[in-house]
């Protein structure tokens, strides 16, 4: 990992977020596959069991309606993970927007776990900054927050060890 793929998933994470003032039944699968191009590049997401194709099935039912059923099983990979993206919000006040107060909110390093072990293949080396500017604002003053910057720090302590080990 280098901190282009980081700062690919993190923005990928916030370009799909909920708390942003986007709804997952709104994003079109074509656009859903151009931003992932953008920020993965030849990246695939993972197959999904038929447990989380059934959970999520229940959850995104405004999407299917919108989208239709063949594209939600075309899509269901790439749903799954901006699902799990959004199961917790990104400041503070966000902690509780699922109801459930006891998720919290994201670390760098939890928004990596879950695309280490949701895809394939390398991410794109290259960085992609294509977030809307007050997205932008929001992902900058998220990277204030004491609790991320600490985190950042051990990744990016990680990923110079990794280098050197390689």
């Amino acid at each position: 990992m280098n901190n282009a793929q980081l700062n690919n998933i993190i923005r990928f994470s916030f370009n799909f977020h909920q708390t942003m003032g986007n709804k997952i039944h709104e994003f079109d699968p074509v656009y859903i596959l151009e931003k992932w191009t953008k920020y993965f590049g030849d990246t695939k997401p993972n197959t999904i069991s038929e447990a989380t194709h059934t959970s999520l099935r229940n959850n995104l039912s405004k999407w299917i309606e919108k989208w239709g059923e063949g594209s939600y099983t075309e899509m269901s990979k790439y749903l799954s993970i901006i699902h799990a993206i959004n199961i917790k919000g990104f400041r503070k006040y966000d902690a509780g927007y699922v109801n459930e107060p006891i998720h919290g909110a994201w670390l760098p390093s939890e928004l990596i776990s879950i695309f280490e072990r949701s895809t394939k293949g390398d991410i794109s080396n290259i960085e992609y900054r294509g977030l809307h500017g007050v997205i932008e604002a929001e992902y900058q003053d998220w990277l204030e927050y004491d609790n991320v910057k600490k985190d950042i720090t051990q990744l990016k302590r990680d990923m110079k060890i990794e280098n050197i080990l390689s």
